[in-house]
């Protein structure tokens, strides 16, 4: 099911007129809810604060010719919610790890990795004495993000102290919409109209953490503006143009509290970049900062030039028009860009032996287990939508209205300006690893530029008619069918395809019970990734070797989907001013995007004792991911019955009974119903997971009415009543 939203901005007018308006909520104005916490024995409201409000104003600048209209409305919302963590002990922040317990409530020993060593054929460590780190042990950086964790404040859930923290969090929604509408009628033929909006929707958290640069929420900036100019033309008694150009400008900026705070300086870190607060993730334990660091999308631009032409001609009214939209989005992808550090149990546990060994313990002494630096260079991508139509409403006599159209339309494949995005071909050997499957890149070594072919033959028609069979004036027959196309990116990202072009740095501890070799206040030896070679080679491995690489592209096959719909209406008046309708409509969509599909899996005849990654399809890669491929199918069906009755006398009634089936392989799957698992069941047999979608409703009954209390000027009773 879908809809069409249309929304008709006022015009000023001769008369000055405003308004204005004030919307309120509180939760003291609000009962608690069924799942509310209890506190104190009775039950809590979570914090709420909502304010809408706002004015607008209108009327003319030049009487009968030139007019103005502006609007303002703000929101201010506050939204409470509980955020429940595990953070460190009071005990285990000064190194004592003697009331530190397993789940079932057994005590973890804490093992020095610097006494590993070789005992007969096993390596072993020397746990402290007593389970307790020295503070002579304790790394200055790891001391000073002791103070980011807030205490426990409530009792854990278990032995092993989770969930030892509870507080409220509220999430602050800030919007602000500006309107601005000039009107100029230049004659009695042309009219000019110009429109700007600006909508900012900014959102942000107050942090549960003692020093909210450590919290790993992110805050949103989201911002908005909109120029719009049209110019209707009456060309003669029965023809006039319209033309529209707008502009669309939008910010997305998410980012770490702690961005641009020169925090690894003032923690001690040394070699790490100063952008924002870095990730630390100790095991088992909530982690300080965000792994999403600075992801800046702007802009965000469109235009958009529209000319539509209408014109009555004897029994036909024609309409003939075409559209221009190219759409540019410029983003920067900082994740990681000061680091994401974790703190593994192994480091402090002994070699083999489960239960052992803490997350905190490890960040106490410095031991990093893992470092990641990640941020992707600019990714400038464009593409454009091209389309036209001719439309014919046709009067053909009385009783029989027929509308005839065609309907062409394209998006051009998404391209890269400087060329950052890879592709991939299934069928080509590998050097490295002798079986198929090579990464490519665009512009390179005769690839294309584009991720797939345009599609051109995007030729939708439009079949509509009314009828009153027989000369009936109670009775009409509706009925229409049409072709209507995707959008090739309904569901894909337009930073995805950019493997090869990311910039990162890594380091790795090998818990190999030998001596960790640095430490967080130390110049971590960091490992800058060379700049990959962007050939046949590319993230392929030996097939004795553990695969290193996932790989995302967009299918060179992918095709526009595309939606065949129809309908057809008997309606019929009865008495009692009364109509009711019966109906039947369908909607065929096929080539639909779907879910990333994973196509590295192994078929099912190799399938059995044994099988492993070697009987995959492209053994020298991880994942071999198409992202939102087109092979979406869904169906759907529905008889409509609606019986209405109009207001009048007071009274009016809408009912409605709807009887459907909609079955698809698109959305639905594994993962959503609760197994794990992707949204595919079986690469290989597609028709696995076609069936009832998650919103098939079945049968569906709606009924809506109104009644006008009949008291008061003009109706039965009070008509005249002192009162008034």
């Amino acid at each position: 099911a879908g809809g069409v939203v249309i929304a008709t901005t006022k015009s000023g007018t001769n008369k000055l007129r405003g308004s204005l308006s004030e919307y309120f909520r509180h939760q003291k104005l609000d009962a608690p809810h069924f799942f509310s916490p209890i506190v104190e024995g009775q039950k809590s409201k979570p914090s709420l604060r909502y304010n809408v409000y706002g004015g607008a104003i209108g009327g003319p600048i030049r009487r009968d010719k030139t007019f103005f209209f502006f609007s303002y409305e703000g929101s201010r919302r506050r939204d409470g919610s509980v955020r429940t963590l595990t953070v460190p002990t009071a005990r285990e922040r000064t190194g004592d790890f003697t009331q530190t317990f397993t789940l079932r409530g057994v005590l973890v020993p804490i093992y020095d990795p610097d006494t590993g060593r070789m005992s007969a054929t096993r390596i072993v460590r020397d746990p402290f004495p007593g389970n307790v780190i020295p503070t002579s042990r304790f790394d200055p950086v790891a001391v000073k993000l002791m103070d980011f964790y807030p205490l426990p404040n409530r009792p854990a859930d278990d032995p092993a102290q989770s969930n030892n923290f509870r507080a409220n969090e509220v999430a602050a929604v800030t919007r602000e919409n500006f309107l601005l509408k000039l009107d100029h009628n230049q004659g009695a033929r042309d009219k000019f109209s110009a429109r700007y909006m600006y909508n900012s929707d900014d959102k942000t958290h107050k942090s549960v953490y003692p020093n909210k640069a450590a919290d790993p929420t992110n805050d949103t900036e989201k911002r908005q503006q909109f120029w719009y100019v049209s110019w209707t033309r009456v060309l003669s008694a029965s023809m006039l143009n319209e033309f529209r150009f707008t502009y669309g400008n939008r910010i997305n900026h998410a980012h770490s509290k702690g961005l641009d705070g020169n925090w690894p300086t003032k923690l001690g870190l040394k070699g790490v970049p100063d952008d924002a607060f870095p990730r630390f993730a100790p095991a088992n334990v909530a982690a300080l900062g965000s792994s999403g660091q600075d992801r800046r999308q702007f802009p965000i631009q469109q235009y958009h030039l529209v000319n539509n032409l209408s014109w009555i001609r004897g029994r036909h009214s024609l309409k003939v028009g075409g559209e221009v939209r190219p759409s540019l989005n410029y983003e920067v992808n900082r994740s990681t860009v000061s680091g994401n550090f974790t703190f593994g149990a192994a480091l402090t546990g002994q070699p083999g032996v489960s239960n052992t060994g803490n997350g905190i313990a490890t960040m106490l002494l410095g031991n990093p287990t893992n470092f990641v630096s990640r941020q992707t260079p600019v990714l400038d991508r464009r593409s454009w939508y091209l389309g036209g139509f001719i439309q014919d409403d046709w009067n053909l006599r009385p009783g029989l209205t027929l509308n005839l159209g065609l309907r062409w339309e394209t998006d051009t494949p998404m391209r890269d300006v400087n060329r950052r995005m890879n592709s991939f071909d299934a069928r080509a050997i590998n050097p490295v690893s002798g079986t198929p499957g090579v990464v490519r890149f665009v512009g390179l070594d005769g690839w294309p530029l584009q991720p797939f072919p345009s599609d051109w033959n995007n030729f939708g028609p439009r079949f509509g008619f009314a009828w009153r069979p027989l000369g009936m004036k109670k009775t009409v027959v509706r009925g229409g069918y049409g072709i209507f196309f995707a959008h090739p990116y309904d569901r894909g990202a337009p930073t995805v395809a950019s493997l090869g072009y990311e910039i990162s740095l890594s380091l790795q501890t090998q818990d190999d019970g030998t001596a960790v070799p640095y430490k967080l206040s130390q110049e971590i030896p960091i490992v800058r990734d060379k700049a990959p070679v962007l050939d046949a080679t590319f993230g392929a491995v030996p097939l004795d070797r553990p695969t290193t690489t996932n790989v995302e592209y967009f299918d060179p096959g992918k095709r526009t989907g595309y939606s065949q719909q129809f309908n057809l209406q008997i309606q019929r008046e009865l008495p009692g001013a009364l109509v009711t309708e019966i109906g039947y409509l369908g909607n065929l969509s096929r080539k639909l995007p779907g879910a990333d599909l994973n196509t590295n899996q192994i078929p099912p005849a190799l399938l059995g004792p044994g099988a492993g990654r070697l009987q995959r399809p492209f053994p020298q890669f991880s994942n071999v991911t198409i992202a939102s491929p087109s092979l979406g199918i869904s169906s759907y069906h529905a008889g409509v019955l609606k019986v209405e009755k109009r207001f009048a006398r007071g009274v009016n009634l809408l009912s409605t009974y709807t009887w459907s089936k909609f079955i698809e392989n698109t959305t639905a799957g594994a993962g959503t119903l609760g197994d794990r698992g992707a949204v595919y069941s079986n690469f290989y047999n597609r028709r696995a997971d076609y069936g009832p979608a998650e919103n098939d409703i079945r049968h569906r009954f709606t009924l809506a009415s109104s009644y006008q209390l009949p008291f008061g000027r003009g109706r039965r009773f009070l008509r005249t009543h002192p009162a008034r």
